[in-house]
């Protein structure tokens, strides 16, 4: 297997909440650099807001667009 790095530089505009990412390095290598292409286009052109919440066990993170309010990402944490 590979492992692909992205390493990610961030601002937060204390008033509204968000973070503003910039790319430090990556991709470094692996094959899953090409697929998270996407993921990384999201990440630097758009300022998120982070939430998380609790169910029952599981912790979840929601990662939500400034400028695109469709864009609403949920993931578990572990």
């Amino acid at each position: 297997g590979w492992t692909t790095t992205y390493v990610y530089d961030y601002t937060l505009d204390n008033a509204t909440g968000a973070f503003k990412l910039t790319r430090r390095s990556g991709p470094a290598g692996g094959y899953t650099a090409v697929i998270l292409d996407q993921m990384h286009n999201l990440l630097i052109n758009n300022s998120l807001t982070l939430d998380y919440f609790i169910d029952g066990k599981n912790v979840y993170a929601n990662l939500k667009s400034v400028e695109d309010p469709a864009i609403n990402i949920t993931f578990m944490l572990y």
